[in-house]
């Protein structure tokens, strides 16, 4: 995208500045125009929403169904509020509004019609210009000036910049590439502001398991599975929490069903523990459907055919059966029943945050106010990645981040700041 303004020091002229052009700040400035504000959105990329077009090569996933998205976070995380705010039922009135219908898929993922979200991108962007927006790309903020003021460096030399009302929208440390690479942590942390380390989250687990092994089963589904961490045992509410799509990676696991189990791996990582998985390679029959299973004669074949012909498991959990189990307990039926419903996988770590899909850590939650205002800071506004929340997958992210920019935008709107 280019500059939607004319050009030039002198011709920035806005009593609200967004910094960041993802789907927080976008929305944020939505907000700020429908209330009559001049907004300048500054972005420090050559063009807005970067993120957001990667993560629509997959489908666009804007959303979810199924848990309702207000359940997936504790009901005392202010996740839950911002969603209440921007529900689904007005995210898919909102995105119907910029021509893009979303239609249910899997698990109750909320896609975008076309597959994609450039159409949306688009859509959105030429609506916000038609309304005022004064978009500035290749503008990148540096901090505040002593004054006070925004430093902005721009193509033509710094700039400063004294609105009454601000929002920070600046993404977290996941896919830097893309912009988020999070350098705005030592700003703020220099200017007093409590922000926690970024770390990653729904990213890929590294095992502890011979290479070659991994290496031969890279990109085998484990389709019936489910995992959950050493120690954690099932509850009433969450019986297995990594549930869904499971892939062997070179490096260990990746999908969905790993990706909810991060946040714990990463306390025990934290700690110093050596944390283990456990995998259910058929969470939909118990150890005694299994055994019974098993118990047939064998005869001269192979486990691994014995596996495939009465389990209908793949070579991958043959590999893992024979890393991962006692001989004693392979022989046994019974043994080996009670061991596939919870095979250890020992855990060496979690992929780089660049990995990641996402980040945990950012601006703490205390230096905001429910409003997502920076109590050091009156009159700045946060909203999206930069606050240390953390998203299950499956549309959870997209959609608290358009919330959170909602959230942070209305209250900058109505806020009564002097200019």
């Amino acid at each position: 995208c280019t500059s939607s303004g004319p050009k030039g020091r002198g011709a920035m002229s806005a009593d609200a500045v967004v910094v960041g052009g993802g789907p927080a700040g976008l929305m944020a400035a939505e907000c700020l125009l429908a209330a009559g504000h001049r907004v300048l959105l500054i972005e420090a990329g050559p063009c807005c929403g970067r993120k957001l077009l990667v993560a629509g090569r997959g489908g666009c996933n804007l959303g979810s169904l199924r848990p309702h998205p207000e359940r997936a976070y504790d009901p005392s995380e202010p996740c839950a509020a911002w969603l209440e705010r921007f529900p689904v039922a007005a995210l898919r009135d909102w995105s119907a509004r910029l021509g893009v219908d979303l239609v249910v898929g899997n698990g109750g993922r909320l896609l975008s019609a076309d597959g994609g979200s450039k159409r949306l991108l688009r859509t959105w962007l030429e609506r916000l210009r038609r309304a005022g927006l004064d978009l500035r790309c290749r503008h990148r903020w540096t901090g505040w000036h002593e004054d006070g003021s925004l430093a902005v460096q721009g193509p033509d030399g710094p700039l400063g910049l004294r609105p009454a009302r601000t929002v920070l929208a600046l993404g977290g440390g996941s896919w830097p590439r893309t912009g988020s690479d999070g350098g705005w942590v030592a700003i703020l942390a220099a200017a007093g502001i409590r922000v926690q380390p970024l770390r990653p989250a729904n990213c890929g687990v590294e095992l502890d398991l011979p290479a070659d092994l991994l290496t031969a089963h890279a990109g085998s589904p484990l389709r019936r599975a489910a995992l959950r961490v050493a120690g954690d045992e099932p509850d009433g509410l969450r019986p297995w929490l990594g549930r869904g799509n499971l892939v062997l990676s070179t490096y260990g696991l990746e999908g969905g069903a790993v990706y909810s189990l991060v946040p714990r791996l990463r306390t025990l990582l934290d700690a110093g523990a050596a944390p283990q998985l456990l995998l259910d390679i058929d969470h939909d029959r118990g150890a005694a459907s299994l055994a019974q299973r098993l118990a047939a004669d064998r005869g001269r074949r192979s486990l691994a055919t014995h596996l495939r012909r009465r389990l209908r498991l793949g070579p991958a959990v043959s590999a893992l059966v024979h890393a991962c189990i006692d001989r004693s307990q392979r022989d046994d039926p019974q043994a080996l029943a009670t061991a596939l419903k919870a095979l250890p996988l020992p855990v060496r770590g979690l992929r780089p945050l660049a990995e990641a899909i996402s980040s945990a850590g950012g601006v703490c939650l205390r230096a905001v106010d429910p409003s997502l205002q920076l109590h050091a800071r009156p009159g700045v506004w946060v909203a999206g990645e930069m606050l240390d929340w953390e998203a299950p997958s499956g549309g959870h992210l997209l959609h608290a981040c358009l919330a959170s920019g909602l959230v942070a935008g209305q209250a900058a709107a109505e806020s009564h700041m002097s200019s």
